[in-house]
């Protein structure tokens, strides 16, 4: 026997008000006028009021909810106003732009299907065996590397004061420019712990040593890439390597007080520990001490923040947001990690405001504004995956205007960044010289990519199952966004230091994925097109300068990663097959 379907209109068996000789009678009222017990009876059927049809008591609740969350919506744009009124400065308004709490979290779903293995699942790669086999599963190739060595002996580095300085100046223009965590005072004070030739066993001393450490590999990056810093990066004439892990086996040895301690200097040791970790390519250990990082952070915002300076308070919060950043790169290509759960409560979580991270005041107001940038485009990358990638049965018409209103909100943080952070969007060609302008617009090239890239696949799979689009049908044009968008974001990729030294591991797999969408568009029916006017030899240069770039990533770390090896091979493999056609 077939199921029984229900009906799309469910019928009420009770209504929310009943006429006058039903509620007299104390008997069932359907709410129609007149009532099916009336005309039964031929009684005339009245209402004392006009009768509320087919609205229950539970509509009437979410109705009164409605009207909460629109006042409380229109006292938010009132608290909004006034707080533009008191704050017209540039850092200001660029918190206001991050600030989207009326907007759905910012969290990214442990189901998600937007990892670069996750394409290698469509069918327009069955025919492709070698390339899926030949994929391995990224935990598992980073988990059976090696551990890091350290050395047994207790080795303490000194260093001249000159040498110090440049140290500190690489920090400071790197790291604590991306992730503006740390503030002058306090940088200061951890170069003076460095003067003690044997530094007492604390927090402190392991903190000013992983400052070291990481200046150290933020010099390594500039040597190796000169698009990354204009000045002085050699560190005579050789690799500053192995003093900096000098430095990093140092701190490590008094990472079980950070790891016991609960403080915020103990909170920050985890940060750079995972940091550094970033720039040896070791995204699970990478991704262990974040999330400690976090877990840390949370437990201090939720029981010691009133009672910090305001200095430590406005740390805690930036530091939360770093992880939020970092965690969040991670989770998009190794969905199954554990999150801290910062995302549960990051729009309870104070936005940076003014910090004086750099002695330059407008170096640190610009530091302030590139981060509330990062902020705010991974928040909007975060909605994106959870409205569009979860795993669930795949829409067979993916609703193209839901696509076009991310878009539009990708537009409007565009429109909102700083003078000095916005980039043009007439050449997407320009080679851009500022970094931090690079960078964002490498951001924005991949959202708008992911925002589009269900069309795309929808295309892909029809193609694969024999049913083709046409070329200005809303489908097409859709995916055509897509391949545009990944195209550019491949052509702009460079070796600025923030790129190389904490996103070389999430920046291979993220052009994997690039490769095998130019790869469905030289094959696919719907959209072959496309590569005819971009040329398949056209393409197959551009990859092989994406190979190239990749490849030259990995001489930045002493500590190479096999995902990019794997994810070099693969590039390497779809320009063949884009060159043949």
């Amino acid at each position: 026997m077939p199921p029984v379907r229900p009906s799309v209109e469910r019928l009420r068996r009770r209504t929310a008000h009943a006429c006058e000789i039903c509620r007299l009678r104390k008997t069932r009222c359907d709410g129609r006028n007149p009532c099916q017990t009336c005309v039964q009876n031929e009684e005339d059927c009245v209402y004392h009021e006009a009768p509320v049809l087919g609205k229950s008591k539970t509509d009437v609740v979410l109705e009164t909810l409605l009207d909460l969350r629109a006042e409380i919506s229109r006292l938010s744009t009132a608290v909004a106003v006034r707080n533009e009124a008191d704050d017209t400065s540039s850092v200001g308004s660029a918190r206001r732009a991050a600030d989207r709490r009326d907007e759905l979290p910012a969290s990214i779903p442990n189901n998600h299907t937007s990892a670069s293995e996750d394409l290698l699942r469509w069918h327009i790669f069955d025919d492709t065996p070698e390339l899926r086999e030949g994929f391995k599963n990224v935990y598992e190739l980073e988990n059976r590397r090696p551990a890091v060595p350290f050395r047994s002996t207790a080795v303490y580095p000194f260093i001249p004061a000159d040498h110090r300085d440049r140290l500190v100046d690489a920090f400071q223009r790197n790291v604590n420019f991306w992730y503006p965590v740390l503030s002058l005072d306090t940088v200061v004070g951890l170069v003076g712990v460095l003067w003690e030739h044997t530094p007492a066993q604390t927090c402190r001393a392991c903190l000013a040593q992983l400052v070291m450490a990481v200046g150290f590999a933020c010099l390594d990056v500039e040597r190796a890439h000169p698009d990354s810093y204009a000045g002085e990066a050699s560190w005579g004439g050789a690799t500053a390597d192995p003093i900096g892990r000098t430095y990093f086996e140092s701190a490590n040895r008094l990472l079980f007080l950070a790891l016991a301690e609960n403080s915020v200097e103990a909170m920050l040791c985890l940060f750079y520990v995972g940091v550094y970790y970033g720039y040896l390519q070791r995204p699970i250990q990478a991704a262990f001490f974040l999330t400690a990082t976090a877990a840390k952070c949370q437990t201090l915002l939720r029981y010691s923040k009133a009672t910090l300076p305001a200095a430590d308070a406005e740390c805690l919060n930036r530091v939360f947001w770093a992880c939020f950043i970092l965690e969040s790169d991670m989770v998009v290509e190794l969905r199954k990690l554990p999150q801290s759960g910062s995302s549960a409560i990051e729009s309870s979580v104070d936005l940076p405001s003014r910090y004086q991270t750099h002695r330059d005041e407008r170096t640190s107001e610009r530091s302030t504004l590139y981060f509330l940038a990062c902020i705010s485009i991974r928040r909007l990358l975060n909605r994106i995956h959870g409205l569009l990638y979860l795993d669930r049965a795949p829409d067979p018409d993916p609703d193209v205007s839901v696509m076009l209103e991310l878009d539009r909100q990708l537009d409007e943080w565009h429109a909102v960044l700083p003078p000095q952070l916005k980039f043009s969007r007439t050449d997407w060609a320009e080679r851009l010289t500022d970094p931090h302008q690079a960078f964002l617009r490498q951001r924005y090239l991949a959202a708008k990519s992911v925002i589009f890239r269900p069309a795309f696949n929808r295309v892909a799979e029809c193609d694969a199952r024999g049913y083709h689009f046409e070329r200005d049908s809303p489908t097409v044009l859709a995916a055509v966004n897509c391949i545009d968008a990944a195209l550019y974001h491949m052509l702009g990729l460079r070796g600025f230091c923030h790129t190389v030294f904490v996103d070389t591991w999430i920046c291979a797999l993220s052009m994997t994925g690039v490769a095998l969408v130019l790869l469905v568009t030289v094959r696919s029916p719907s959209l072959k097109f496309y590569a005819e006017m971009a040329g398949p030899a056209q393409l197959a240069t551009y990859l092989k300068t994406l190979e190239d770039t990749l490849e030259s990533f990995t001489r930045a770390s002493p500590d190479k990663s096999p995902t990019v090896g794997q994810c070099c091979a693969t590039i390497a493999y779809v320009r063949q097959r884009v060159r043949d056609g």
